[in-house]
């Protein structure tokens, strides 16, 4: 801690504690085409709770964002478990300013995740933090179901270029919603966690 003494009749000594780091934020960070887009995970829910729900397919590997208010010294180390608490997939992290990049792979489609990123740090401290979130391509519902209202709004989005308002629905992430994504998320229909 910082002190600093005052002068006068009655010194005094007052102590200033480092701002410990913060989470600020956690996304789901996918490139679509050319673009980048952020599906924000609510934070403080657990994993058999009402997390938010990825549709967007796997590809190369989910890519989770834990944003920080202040650039990171240390990236940690990272673990993802699933609902019943077993490891799951591979999990690793990197840092790049204030973000602790985690990257997920071998994770199957229709499974709840809770990350868990401990020992992220600045020079104000250390911090373990975590967010749950369910993997389920073509809820773009967010239901925790596949079903005909994700199939009818994939359908109505079809031929239109992706956006930061609709990217959700481009399933396979190529920049466009196409027929590719209504036939993804018609091959999941019925599927429910």
């Amino acid at each position: 801690p910082n002190s600093a003494t005052c002068t006068g009749s009655r010194p005094y000594t007052l102590s200033v504690a480092a701002n410990p780091p913060l989470v600020t934020e956690v996304v789901s960070r996918k490139t679509h085409g050319a673009a980048t887009h952020e599906l924000k995970i609510t934070t403080g829910v657990a994993v058999t709770g009402n997390v938010t729900v990825e549709p967007r397919e796997i590809k190369a590997g989910h890519l989770i964002v834990f944003k920080f208010n202040q650039a990171l010294t240390a990236s940690g180390s990272v673990a993802a478990f699933n609902q019943a608490g077993t490891p799951i997939g591979v999990a690793s992290v990197t840092r790049s300013g204030s973000e602790a990049r985690v990257t997920l792979t071998g994770i199957p489609d229709n499974q709840r995740v809770r990350v868990v990123l401990t020992g992220a740090g600045t020079t104000n401290g250390t911090l373990t933090t975590e967010a749950s979130m369910a993997f389920m391509v073509g809820d773009v519902s967010g239901s925790h179901t596949v079903n005909a209202a994700d199939i009818s709004a994939v359908k109505a989005r079809a031929s239109a270029s992706v956006t930061a308002a609709n990217f959700v629905y481009d399933l396979t992430q190529d920049g466009a919603i196409s027929t590719a994504d209504v036939t993804a998320v018609k091959a999941r229909s019925g599927l429910s966690h």
